[in-house]
């Protein structure tokens, strides 16, 4: 996992850290949209966008 997340943080010029916050943002928000049902069962997200 930490390799993922500092390739997509490399991807993305942020941090780790800003990385892994803007995951859980994403994860979140998803989550109140669609439910933690979608959420579960979502495929990765696009981490190519900033």
């Amino acid at each position: 996992m930490r390799e993922r997340i500092r390739q997509s943080a490399e991807l993305n010029r942020r941090s780790m850290n800003s990385e892994i916050v803007h995951q859980l943002d994403r994860a979140l928000a998803l989550e109140n949209e669609k439910g933690p049902a979608a959420t579960a069962i979502a495929p990765d997200l696009n981490t190519t966008h900033p």
